[in-house]
């Protein structure tokens, strides 16, 4: 088997330093170079087959770019899936990437321990419940969470807006009458109670 190309290998086909494929692929900021350079080490490193590894360049920085969206495995359904492409795009415009895995409803210490494994920035909990054991833990290592409210950073959408919304939109089609279903999940209350 072929090892895998080296970012010193990208610097002898473009004819740069490591330090300068370096900061080209990880988009420095600061980082100046004539267009010719970065033309150069662009190609060669789509000619050799190089991606940089951000885990190592995390490690190397001693930060995590990585944001791990964990979601509830009987919750995800086409609005979630909507939803990440999204969520992918505006965390990547802020240089941080987008990891996603699925948990069946309730993130425990066992768990906990195997998200932080992977060393994320943030944990971003969509429909799964982190237990207070868990959530401890994780905020031990230094990490965000962020989607429920326990979290560190609560996510929500305005629910009376999307009730409001709705509403508008069944009477313009001339539909008067509503029938509201909620679910009886406990942990999606503070979903349903503000569209009731």
């Amino acid at each position: 088997a072929r090892r895998p190309p080296t970012s010193a290998d990208v610097a002898r086909a473009a004819g740069v330093s490591r330090s300068t494929v370096s900061l080209v692929l990880n988009d420095t900021p600061g980082a100046r170079f004539p267009e010719a350079t970065r033309a150069r080490v662009l190609a060669a490193a789509a000619d050799l087959g190089y991606v940089v590894n951000r885990a190592a360049a995390d490690l190397r920085r001693g930060a995590s770019r990585t944001v791990l969206a964990v979601l509830d495995q009987s919750r995800v359904d086409s609005t979630v899936v909507e939803f990440l492409p999204a969520l992918s795009e505006a965390l990547t415009a802020a240089r941080l990437n987008l990891v996603t895995t699925v948990a069946s409803g309730e993130v425990g210490v066992r768990e906990a321990h195997a998200l932080v494994a992977l060393r994320p920035l943030a944990i971003l909990a969509m429909g799964v419940r982190m237990t207070p054991p868990a959530r401890a833990f994780i905020s031990a290592t230094g990490c965000v969470t962020i989607g429920d409210p326990d979290a560190d950073i609560v996510m929500s959408i305005d629910q009376g807006a999307v009730a409001t919304a709705g509403v508008a939109a069944m009477h313009e089609r001339g539909r008067y009458r509503l029938l509201q279903v909620l679910a009886r999940e406990a942990s999606l209350g503070h979903l349903t109670q503000a569209r009731v």
